[in-house]
């Protein structure tokens, strides 16, 4: 279990601060859960950092205000 794989939950995670958290976990090689209103932006998002870091993503669109 010391292996398994580490998963983040980012909020607002397609600009800003929350697509910098995200960025930087990804790095880390954490797989992510990336939560924000906009399906087509999640999409966007979760298929650039994909590309970029290897790691999976999972997005939610949802409005958490």
């Amino acid at each position: 279990m010391a292996n398994a794989p580490k998963t983040a939950l980012i909020t607002g995670g397609t600009s800003g601060i929350g697509r910098e958290l995200a960025n930087c976990f990804a790095q880390d090689k954490y797989n992510l859960i990336i939560v924000a209103r906009s399906q087509q932006e999640l999409d966007q998002t979760a298929q650039e950092i994909r590309q970029q870091h290897g790691v999976e993503v999972l997005t939610i669109a949802k409005d958490l205000f």
